[in-house]
C-alpha cells in the first residue's frame, strides 16, 4: 500500500512538473516580440506546434494582457481571403489576403491613429508593410443608417451602410473585417464601380479607416441658381434606359454615361436612381436651365468597357477634340481603357487657386 501511494505521488509530481515546464516554454516563447502595433500593442511569436502569435496591450491600461491570440491554422481556415480573428470589439483583427499575406490592424489609438502590419505569406513571415493611418472622424447620428447590413454572404460580416451627403455624395468609411464584395452588395452596386470611383489597385487590400467613393457628387450651381436642382427619376418596374431617355428626351448612351451604369445600363432594376444628364427642375417642375447658371467645379469621368471618345463627349455635351486635347491622348483618343480617368471640365481658375492639390502642394 505504502508503495503504490508513493508511486501515486511520484507520477502526480512528475506532472506539475511537466505542466509548470510547459508553461515556462509558452511564455518565453511568448516573449519573442517583433513588432510594435503602434502606441497599443506588440506582436509576439509563440513557440509550439505551428507559428502563433499575440498581441499584447502595451498602453498603460493594458499592459502585459494578452489581447487576441491567432494560429497558423485559422489562417489557412480563412484563405483564399478573410477575417481570420479579432477581438469582440473589433479594435483588434488579423486578416488574410488572396496574395497569401497576413495583416494584423489595430485602432483607434489615444491620438485618433489605425495601425497596420502586414506579414509577408504566414505567421512567421517577415514584416513587409507598417501602415499608420488617421481614424475616420467620428459618425453622427444623421451620416450612418441606424441599420447594419449583413452584406457578408454567410460570413457574418455587418456593412454599416452611409448615407449621402449634402452634395448627393456617398462615402464608405472601411470597418474592420469588411472586404470589398460585402460592401458593394450592402450599397446595391457591383464591385467594378467601386474599384473604377477609387482608383483601386487592389481589390483584396483595403485598409481599416480607408474612405470609398460610393457615389459620385451631384452637378453644382452657383450660388443664385441653387433653387435649381438635377431631376433625379426613380426606375420603375419594366422601364429600361431606352424609355426612361426618350421620356426625357436624351440619349441613351449618355444617361448611361453621366451614371456610371455598366454594360450600358442594361442592367438596370427597379428602384435603382438616375440623374437625368443635363435636365433640372424648379419647384419640381422641370424647365429649361438659365444660361448663367452653369454647373460649376472639375468633371472627371472614370471609362468603363464599351466607351467611346464620341460617346463620353456626346454624354457631357463637348466636342471629342476638346476631351483628346486636355487630356493629351494618344491617337486622337481611339484607344481608351476601363479605369481611365478623363477631364472633361477643369475646375474655374479661382476654384483652382484655392485648392492647395491643384498647385501640388
Amino acid at each position: 500500500m505504502n508503495f503504490r501511494r508513493a508511486l501515486i505521488l511520484t507520477l502526480v509530481l512528475c506532472l506539475l512538473l511537466a505542466a509548470t515546464a510547459t508553461q515556462g516554454q509558452a511564455q518565453a516563447g511568448a516573449s519573442d516580440c517583433f513588432q510594435r502595433l503602434g502606441a497599443i500593442g506588440i506582436i509576439c511569436r509563440v513557440s509550439g506546434a505551428g507559428p502563433t502569435i499575440e498581441i499584447q496591450g502595451i498602453s498603460p491600461d493594458s499592459v502585459g494582457h494578452l489581447l487576441l491570440r491567432v494560429s497558423q491554422f485559422q489562417v489557412d481556415a480563412a484563405r483564399p481571403a478573410g477575417l481570420v480573428a479579432s477581438t469582440p470589439d473589433g479594435r483588434v483583427t488579423v486578416r488574410v489576403w488572396n496574395n497569401g499575406h497576413v495583416t494584423v490592424s489595430m485602432g483607434p489609438s489615444p491620438e485618433g491613429k489605425l495601425h497596420h502590419v502586414t506579414l509577408e505569406h504566414n505567421l512567421s513571415g517577415r514584416v513587409i508593410e507598417t501602415v499608420d493611418s488617421a481614424a475616420p472622424s467620428p459618425v453622427v447620428s444623421d451620416t450612418v443608417v441606424s441599420d447594419p447590413v449583413d452584406a457578408g454572404a454567410g460570413r457574418g460580416v455587418v456593412v454599416y451602410r452611409r448615407n449621402a451627403q449634402p452634395d448627393g455624395s456617398v462615402v464608405h468609411v472601411v470597418r474592420p473585417g469588411e472586404f470589398l464584395g460585402a460592401i458593394a452588395r450592402a450599397y446595391r452596386i457591383r464591385q467594378q464601380e467601386i474599384i473604377n470611383f477609387n482608383g483601386l489597385t487592389n481589390r483584396n487590400l483595403l485598409q481599416v479607416g480607408q474612405e470609398l467613393l460610393i457615389q459620385p457628387a451631384r452637378p453644382v450651381l452657383p450660388e443664385a441658381c441653387q433653387a435649381w436642382e438635377p431631376v433625379v427619376h426613380v426606375v420603375r418596374r419594366g422601364e429600361n434606359v431606352t424609355r426612361i431617355a426618350r421620356q426625357f428626351n436624351v440619349h441613351p448612351e449618355s444617361l448611361a454615361i453621366r451614371n456610371g451604369l455598366p454594360h450600358r445600363g442594361r442592367l438596370i432594376h427597379a428602384g435603382h436612381s438616375l440623374v437625368i444628364p443635363d435636365v433640372w427642375a424648379r419647384d419640381g417642375e422641370v424647365a429649361s436651365l438659365p444660361t448663367d447658371c452653369t454647373p460649376v467645379g472639375a468633371i472627371v469621368h472614370v471609362v468603363r468597357a464599351g466607351h467611346t471618345l464620341s460617346a463620353i463627349a456626346l454624354a457631357y455635351g463637348v466636342e471629342p477634340a476638346a476631351v483628346v486635347e486636355r487630356n493629351r491622348l494618344q491617337g486622337g483618343g481611339r484607344w481608351l481603357w476601363p479605369g481611365q480617368r478623363l477631364v472633361i471640365r477643369d475646375a474655374p481658375a479661382e476654384e483652382a487657386e484655392g485648392d492647395p492639390a491643384s498647385s501640388g502642394g
